[in-house]
C-alpha cells in the first residue's frame, strides 16, 4: 500500500512540474498591447497552467496525507 502513496506524490509533483514548464513556455507574460485573440489564447493557457499546478498542489497533498494516516495507524 506504501508503494501508492509514493506513486500519487510522484505523480502530483510531476503535474505541478509540467504546469509550471507550460506556464513558462506558453502562457508566460501577458503581451503588451495585444489583439483580442492574442489575449484569449494566453488566457486559456494561463488557465490550463494554472488548473495543473493547483492539481499537482492537490495531489501531493492528497499523497501526504494518505502517508500520514498510515504511519499513525
Amino acid at each position: 500500500m506504501g508503494k501508492y502513496k509514493k506513486i500519487i506524490i510522484t505523480v502530483g509533483i510531476l503535474f505541478l512540474i509540467v504546469g509550471i514548464i507550460f506556464d513558462t513556455f506558453f502562457a508566460g507574460i501577458p503581451i503588451q498591447n495585444a489583439s483580442q485573440e492574442m489575449l484569449s489564447t494566453y488566457d486559456k493557457n494561463s488557465l490550463i497552467s494554472n488548473f495543473l499546478m493547483i492539481s499537482g498542489i492537490c495531489i501531493i497533498l492528497l499523497g501526504l496525507i494518505l502517508k500520514k494516516r498510515e504511519t499513525e495507524i
